[in-house]
């Protein structure tokens, strides 16, 4: 074969590949946000979102938390979390779907608040019972994992939930005992 032949079949290679990125590029920019371990494959994974590298300051007279997060994302960078149990908002009805903003914030805000005040055996009973009385929850089931809550919402949408989050280590080394 000559030179002219590979120019072509390498040019055709190269538009190929250029035409595979872009669709790949499009399909993700057309996709949803994820939204708190939200997964298409229905691997039980936690209900807090991955979180990024943050600083946290303590008002010791209102026992607010402040976090400061070093992102570069267009997110707003400091989050406060009030020493209240946050309630279901009106917002979430029968009709709200897994991926809905307020209810993603309600779980990260509800999980905030039952870490700070419950052991890790009453996180994983006390999020179950959250996810039961969710209006848009049809069913759910505890999966051969007992830590991992399977849903059904009346909109169809199904999702496996991880119970009990992940807790941090102590601030100091000589605190794990």
């Amino acid at each position: 074969m000559n030179t002219r032949h590979w120019l072509v079949v390498g040019s055709i290679v190269l538009l190929a590949v250029i035409a595979g990125a872009y669709v790949v590029i499009e399909y993700q920019r057309t996709q949803p946000p994820v939204a708190m371990g939200a997964s298409s494959d229905h691997r039980p994974h936690s209900s807090m979102p991955v979180s990024t590298p943050s600083t946290q300051y303590v008002d010791v007279a209102t026992r607010n938390v402040t976090s400061q997060v070093n992102s570069m994302s267009p997110r707003s960078s400091t989050t406060t979390v009030v020493d209240v149990d946050p309630k279901v908002p009106a917002s979430i009805t029968k009709e709200t779907s897994i991926y809905d903003k307020d209810f993603t914030t309600y779980i990260r805000d509800k999980v905030r608040y039952v870490q700070a005040h419950s052991t890790p055996d009453e996180e994983r009973a006390i999020m179950e019972k959250v996810y039961r009385g969710l209006p848009f929850v049809k069913e759910a089931t505890l999966t051969q994992n007992p830590n991992v809550l399977h849903i059904v919402t009346f909109k169809g949408e199904t999702d496996d939930i991880g119970l009990a989050q992940p807790r941090r280590l102590p601030s100091k080394v000589g605190d794990r005992g």
